[in-house]
Parts: C-alpha cells; structure tokens; sequence
C-alpha cells in the first residue's frame, strides 16, 4: 500500500511522516481556536497526581506524539503533567478495545479495578473501562453520548470531578 501511495504521490514514505509530522507540530495548533483553556482539567490531574502518584494521558492513540502535546495544550495541560501519553507511534490498541486500557496497566504494573478512568465518551471511555472493571467518571461538561450504551456510574461537571477527586 505505501508503495502505490508513493508512486502515485511521487513522495516518499519517509516525506509523507516527515509532513505529517510538521503539521502537527504546527499547523494543527490552528485547531486550537476552536477549544479554551481549562483550569479545572489543570487542576483535576494535578488532584488525582497528588492522590493517585500516576497518571496516564488515556486519549485514544490516533495522533503521533507531537499532535497529543498540541491537543493537551489547548486546555493547559502540560505534558510533564502525565507519566504517560497514548499516541500512534507507542500504543497497540485503540478504544473501544479493552486491550487498549489493560496494556497500559500492564505497563505500569497496575491492577484495572484498582484504576480510575475519567471521560467524556460513554462508549469510547465509560464502556471501554467497564470492560477491565475499572471505576470510571463521566465528565459530561463536553459528553459524547451513545443510544447503545448507557452509562449508570458517577460522572458530573470538571467542577464536580476535582470535588470527587479531593475527596479519595
């Protein structure tokens, strides 16, 4: 495939991640004028840092790295804020797939029922967690529902997600 992409392109596939990679390094930080800053995110993984001692940037691996630092960027996130940060070029999995989840607890020894997820996607986040059996909070701010799946479990606003936080 990468062959008739290159013959057909005249690029290389070295160019091709080359360009790809220099977009979202840059360009893709054009993007950011559609979203807005979130202390509240700032200061809930700084909560859960505090009270878990890792915390792990879970967003489903579609970006290289460089896109995920812009992405968390946008709402003030900082990428040594996170022990670790999904992207294409070190994950495997992908959600809705709990091998996505269970690898990263096995990365870092932990035990999925001892874990906390917290999202914004019922499916993607919320389903994909109960999967491994971990405790999970929507964040329903900025939610993204789904008719074939309901989720019962805690969730609420960031303001409400740093109060359950403080209080573990």
């Amino acid at each position: 495939m990468h062959e008739a992409f290159e013959k057909q392109s005249g690029l290389s596939k070295e160019q091709i991640l080359e360009d790809c990679l220099d977009f979202y390094a840059y360009d893709f930080k054009n993007a950011r004028q559609f979203t807005y800053e979130n202390p509240l995110a700032v200061t809930a993984v700084s909560t859960a840092k505090t009270k878990a001692g890792k915390v792990i940037l879970a967003t489903n691996p579609f970006f290289p790295m460089a896109a995920q630092i812009v992405r968390m960027g946008y709402v003030g996130l900082t990428p040594d804020m996170f022990d670790y940060i999904s992207c294409y070029e070190k994950d495997r999995f992908c959600k809705p797939n709990p091998k996505y989840l269970l690898d990263l607890c096995n990365m870092y020894g932990l035990d999925p029922e001892k874990c906390l997820l917290v999202g914004n996607d019922v499916k993607e986040d919320m389903y994909c967690a109960a999967l491994t059996k971990m405790d999970t909070f929507l964040v329903t701010d900025c939610m993204i529902p789904y008719e074939d799946y309901s989720y019962t479990g805690k969730q609420g606003t960031f303001a409400d997600l740093v109060k359950y936080l403080e209080s573990l």
